[in-house]
């Protein structure tokens, strides 16, 4: 190899060294901010069960009586259009 060569190598070896403390030191910066929190693996078994409901509702009577109206609203529209608004 020729000195310009191994002094290339070198250099890439320094930039991949500082690189690696850097990464290193960033993420233990990062560890000491927050909190770690390891938690052990947990197993649950068992069944999932779905809510059921039921609704039991009487038959009703149906009463149409009530929808027919007992006046005769046409005489009063009539009327409301012959008097003056105001």
């Amino acid at each position: 190899m020729e000195l310009s060569q191994k002094y290339i190598s070198a250099k890439w070896l320094l930039i991949a060294v500082f690189g690696a403390f850097t990464m290193f030191l960033l993420s233990q910066a990062a560890v000491a901010k927050g909190k770690r929190i390891t938690l052990e693996e947990l197993v649950i078994e068992g069944n999932i069960q779905k809510p059921e409901a039921f609704f039991i509702l009487p038959r009703a009577a149906l009463n149409f009586d009530e929808l027919q109206r007992r006046e005769n609203l046409k005489n009063r529209i009539i009327e409301s259009v012959k008097k003056k608004p105001f």
